[in-house]
């Protein structure tokens, strides 16, 4: 059995197949009837995100990247943002 979760949404979407073929048919039948349902709410089918997400990182290596923050003479936030882009 396969199984599929869709994500970048804000709700649950789960669909399964005994093999590819079937496994795609769910996807698509799953997303339609998701999308037929969030228009019907009103609601949009994309997750929305905040633009805030916290990382846990060693102590050593928060140092260690503020200092390359600084001789950049970024932020930190500044200096991730870039790294991430």
């Amino acid at each position: 059995m396969f199984f599929g979760k869709v994500i970048g949404i804000n709700d649950l979407i789960t669909f399964e197949g005994s093999s590819v073929s079937e496994l795609k048919n769910g996807f698509f039948e799953a997303v339609d009837d998701y999308l037929e349902t969030c228009k019907e709410l009103g609601k949009s089918p994309d997750k929305t995100y905040k633009g805030v997400f916290n990382l846990r990182i060693s102590s050593s290596l928060h140092k260690q990247v503020a200092l390359s923050a600084s001789q950049y003479k970024m932020t930190l936030n500044d200096f991730v943002k870039t790294a991430l882009s």
